[in-house]
């Protein structure tokens, strides 16, 4: 998907939008302290303040109904962000099984997220980790196959610096790339040392940039306009 989304907007200009919006997750990121450690004061009863929380310590007394607005549009996001994993995910395993429906792609991959969250608090660990290995595992293959694909004819775009007309399909997918929100707050409650989440959340986001960035440039230096394929 992201090499598809260098495609569609140019090598520079997609560069550029992972870079900015990886900066405004995190900026908003840097928020977190501040709102998460007022609804802590104002909740000492909780032991992992969450948006749900945040949202019923700003929303007290008579706009209890604004409230409940809020954390059903939460909750909607969630359901709807993971609707979207399972179809991303769906169409991952489709390059690997290309014979297999969709549907039974996106079944398969619903009962792999259910089993993970049968994982164990003390495993979470190891789980992210092997997450990890596999970002790793993907860039190292898609590097190897791509340098492999000049007998296939794959060329690229004459316009492969900047294509703005491209921007609204980029920037969705760049954006759900980058976004992590959600585990926002209970992570940062978890923290023994709060003072470092400035730098650990600005180390993530980094992180994550030079990943997307060489995921979309190799995968489209290397398919060019069959990236899509």
């Amino acid at each position: 998907q992201m090499g598809l989304a260098y495609d569609t907007v140019g090598l520079g200009y997609g560069t550029v939008l992972v870079v900015l919006l990886s900066g405004l997750c995190w900026w908003t990121m840097t928020l977190i302290p501040r709102l998460f450690g007022q609804a802590a004061v104002l909740a000492p009863e909780e032991e992992c303040i969450d948006w749900l929380v945040v949202v019923r310590v700003a929303c007290p007394g008579r706009m209890a109904p604004l409230a409940a607005f809020f954390s059903a549009l939460f909750v909607l996001e969630l359901v709807l962000v993971g609707i979207a994993f399972q179809v991303v995910c769906a169409s991952c395993m489709g390059v690997v099984f290309p014979s297999a429906s969709d549907g039974l792609l996106i079944r398969v991959s619903t009962c792999i997220t259910i089993v993970l969250f049968l994982v164990p608090e003390r495993w979470l660990g190891a789980t992210s980790f092997l997450g990890i290995a596999a970002v790793a595992v993907f860039v190292l293959s898609l590097s190897v196959v791509g340098a492999s694909l000049d007998e296939l004819g794959f060329e690229a775009s004459e316009e492969i610096f900047v294509r703005p007309g491209g921007s609204p399909h980029a920037i969705g997918v760049m954006g759900f790339s980058v976004v992590a929100h959600a585990e926002a707050g209970c992570l940062y409650t978890q923290m023994s040392d709060k003072s470092k989440w400035h730098a650990v959340t600005a180390l993530v986001f980094g992180f994550a940039a030079v990943v997307y960035i060489a995921v979309g440039l190799v995968g489209f230096l290397s398919y060019g306009s069959g990236v899509q394929e």
